[in-house]
């Protein structure tokens, strides 16, 4: 019926709203990040460096920046205006490729892969041998996620030395701990709200 209130409809006076920037490359080493067009965009409070100085990422979508203004529109064109200044590196999608031994490192001098543990229960072989058929083949799906009508968020205010989250999670114990670890403040001035959710989101 569109009565229920979930996170993305609570806005306390003066809220603002943030949005991570995130790196279009699977793989580069970050030289540089430069958000002064970003801060000085119409609407923007805050814009921050997820790292300071020079990086490395690792994977399509890791994050290069946050910023914060007084609507969606003002962070979504802000977000337009951060310029990045990278040097693309080889990557492989497969991990049957990442496998191989000319395989570009995700971490440097390190291998993609590390030696595994065996644990074996029962007779594998003998119930190989004694099994009327025997199949072999690999079987592969596409990525899979749960599809909630909420949005994944949090609307955070700070009272004081109180923090109300209204938060899209059943965990509402964990998000309180994370945000009071987060903020340095201790667990029981921090509250988290979930009043409607669609599905298990995390």
């Amino acid at each position: 019926t569109g009565r229920a209130k979930y996170t993305t409809d609570v806005a306390p006076p003066g809220t603002l709203y943030g949005a991570i920037v995130r790196s279009k490359f699977p793989a580069a080493h970050i030289r540089s990040v430069n958000l002064d067009k970003a801060r000085s965009a119409p609407g923007i409070r805050a814009a921050l460096l997820a790292h300071p100085g020079e990086f490395d990422v690792r994977y399509h979508g890791q994050e290069l920046a946050a910023i914060a203004g007084t609507s969606r529109e003002a962070v979504l064109d802000a977000m337009e205006l951060v310029t990045v200044d990278a040097e693309p590196r080889e990557f492989v999608v497969n991990e049957v490729d990442a496998m191989k031994a000319d395989a570009p490192s995700v971490f440097a001098g390190q291998p993609n892969f590390g030696e595994g543990a065996t644990k074996e229960t029962g007779a594998v072989d003998a119930a190989f041998a004694a099994a009327a058929a025997v199949v072999e083949a690999t079987f592969e799906t596409p990525i899979q996620i749960h599809h909630p009508m909420e949005p994944h968020a949090h609307t955070v205010r700070i009272d004081g030395d109180e923090l109300t989250a209204w938060s899209s999670t059943q965990a509402v114990f964990g998000c309180r701990g994370a945000f009071a670890e987060t903020m340095g403040m201790p667990q029981n001035k921090v509250r988290v709200v979930a009043s409607y959710m669609t599905c298990a989101s995390q």
